[in-house]
């Protein structure tokens, strides 16, 4: 019960945070309008299929590289050496978190739509932290965020052509 408290708070901080100190707080925290102009942007200067291809493979595969492999490497370090302890997993959360909020910060999405990234951004990194320990789960940890990130942005952007826009 605790945990579950202690999660349902952290994940409202995360909220607020975004939302107060986002850049695009002025925008309606729910709203799908800023998404939608953005993928008809892109879709009118790109076309369907380059956009597809850069959203769903060529940014995950950049965004995973680039925001969690300083976790993925520290995490991969201490599994060699087998290094195990609470203060690993609050650094490893640490390096984590630092970058994922880099990462989410930049994004010319509303508020809310800035968490969501966060939070998947973080999604991935913890499974990273906590599977690098299993049999074969450095392996695992390398190639699992790649395809939640493209299976959540491949949904995202079907979503979005199919029912937005």
């Amino acid at each position: 019960m605790k945990k579950t408290v202690v999660f349902i708070i952290g994940i409202l901080m995360i909220i607020s945070v975004f939302i107060i100190f986002s850049p695009n707080r002025y925008n309606e925290i729910f709203s799908f309008e800023p998404l939608v102009r953005m993928a008809q942007d892109q879709i009118k200067f790109h076309g369907w299929k380059k956009v597809f291809f850069n959203f769903s493979i060529l940014a995950p595969l950049e965004e995973e590289i680039i925001y969690r492999s300083p976790v993925w490497l520290f995490c991969f370090i201490s599994f060699l050496f087998k290094v195990k302890g609470e203060w690993q997993r609050v650094l490893a959360l640490l390096i984590l978190f630092i970058p994922t909020m880099f990462w989410a910060m930049p994004h010319d999405y509303p508020a809310f739509y800035q968490c969501c990234v966060f939070l998947g951004g973080i999604t991935s990194g913890l499974f990273t932290i906590y599977l690098m320990d299993k049999k074969y789960g450095w392996l695992i940890t390398l190639f699992l965020p790649i395809i939640l990130h493209f299976l959540f942005n491949s949904i995202f952007i079907f979503a979005v052509w199919k029912f937005l826009l």
